[in-house]
């Protein structure tokens, strides 16, 4: 009888220890997953529609650094992403939010790289300035006939003004990113020969590399004044600058041109190789919209402009993971019986569509934004509840913002999808 009871105790207590186990496990799977709640309504897409498709599992390698980069005890670990694209991305809205949603849920590194398009005379994000004493001249990626080699940011300034000063600031945003830095990555990196900080006082350099300026304490502001003993007889050339703080999680470099195509990018290789300067983990390809507007827009110009990108940018950056993501359809003015009019783009689509098969083909992931927004016809959408704005090619505050959320919303699916097969 005693040892009957003795093995019902043991059975008992196995039972107890066994099953813990599991339990324990799904207790951390539920504490590493992303719980992502958009604050914006995204029930005018159907979610069915709205994935990244990554049919090799490409995107694991990625998924895998961030859940190490939020599980961590480094203080120090980051993941760069660069995003790259035309005017939907310099406008600063859609490329905000990506930003916001990746520093909220994997750590906040730095606010990245900003562009001086102000002094460019260009639409200017909001959350940074750029001001400077003298005009500079200005040369974008799209120009024809560059006289300067096109930087990271794709635009270059150049002045041979001995008083060309510049001076910058950043914003901190949704209330909880502190974006104020104490590191500082200029591009080109002689700039930083041609000028200094008016705070002499306060900065070294990292290491060896004299274009990455450490400062003492954090600050929001920075004026940069001109070395006269070495700006005296030279040109300076001046991209943008990094601006980072040195923890741990997410930098976010936001690329983005008016007007911007893939064969753009492709026709200057040294801005690929400033980006391998940033060391990048993941580069998102957000462009398509201004191919839909060519007169001779087709699917093999399409394929292979964007063939010869990827191939440039692959070649620069072996190590980093490419993501494509699709244009959304807008409209396009046509003249009808002597009247302009607005009509869908039908090339929207025809676009998307090259964009799929050639990810498809070549193993690299792709955000469908075409379909996840309401594919054909889905202009109409946008513009019935005033997401579009007067041009009906750019999008609204308000348009932007799903866009960005609908694609976190694939992501961190696909991101909780990974951790759970993991774990099997």
């Amino acid at each position: 009888m005693k040892y009957l009871k003795n093995s019902i105790l043991f059975f008992f207590l196995l039972i107890v220890s066994t099953s813990s186990v599991p339990v324990a496990n799904r207790s951390e799977e539920i504490a590493d997953k992303i719980a992502f709640v958009s604050a914006t309504d995204l029930s005018l897409f159907p979610s069915t529609e709205n994935a990244i498709i990554d049919s090799t599992h490409a995107l694991d390698s990625v998924f895998e650094s961030l859940s190490e980069l939020r599980s961590s005890s480094c203080d120090t670990s980051q993941f760069v992403i660069i995003h790259l694209g035309d005017s939907h991305v310099q406008g600063g809205t859609l490329s905000g939010q990506f930003r916001r949603n990746f520093h909220q849920h994997f750590g906040n590194a730095g606010r990245g790289l900003i562009s001086p398009y102000k002094l460019a005379r260009s639409n200017n994000p909001a959350g940074y300035s750029f001001q400077s004493e003298v005009k500079w001249e200005s040369e974008r990626m799209i120009t024809t006939n560059t006289t300067s080699p096109i930087g990271v940011t794709g635009m270059t300034l150049t002045s041979k003004d001995k008083r060309a000063n510049i001076s910058f600031s950043v914003s901190d945003e949704a209330d909880t990113l502190d974006y104020s830095f104490n590191r500082v990555r200029f591009f080109p990196r002689e700039f930083s020969k041609t000028h200094k900080p008016d705070s002499l006082d306060l900065l070294s350099y990292e290491g060896n590399d004299s274009s990455v300026l450490v400062l003492k304490q954090n600050t929001h502001t920075l004026n940069l004044l001109p070395d006269t003993s070495y700006f005296s007889n030279t040109t300076s050339n001046f991209s943008g600058v990094s601006l980072e703080n040195g923890e741990k999680g997410v930098l976010y470099h936001a690329i983005g041109v008016n007007g911007a195509h893939f064969y753009d990018y492709t026709n200057h290789p040294e801005l690929f190789q400033q980006i391998s300067l940033l060391k990048p983990n993941l580069i998102i390809i957000s462009l398509g919209t201004n191919e839909a507007f060519g007169k001779n827009c087709t699917k093999q110009q399409v394929y292979t402009q964007l063939e010869e990108m990827v191939g440039s940018l692959q070649q620069a950056n072996p190590n980093a993971q490419l993501l494509l993501t699709t244009p959304p359809e807008v409209y396009v003015k046509q003249r009808i019986k002597r009247k302009s009019v607005y009509v869908a783009n039908t090339k929207c689509k025809l676009v998307a569509d090259v964009i799929l098969d050639f990810g498809k083909e070549r193993g690299i992931p792709v955000w469908d934004l075409f379909r996840a927004t309401g594919g054909q016809n889905s202009c109409k959408i946008w513009q019935k509840n005033h997401l579009l704005q007067s041009d009906r090619v750019h999008f609204t505050e308000k348009g932007y913002t799903i866009q960005a959320d609908l694609f976190f919303q694939s992501f961190t699916d696909n991101y909780n999808e990974y951790l759970e097969l993991r774990r099997r």
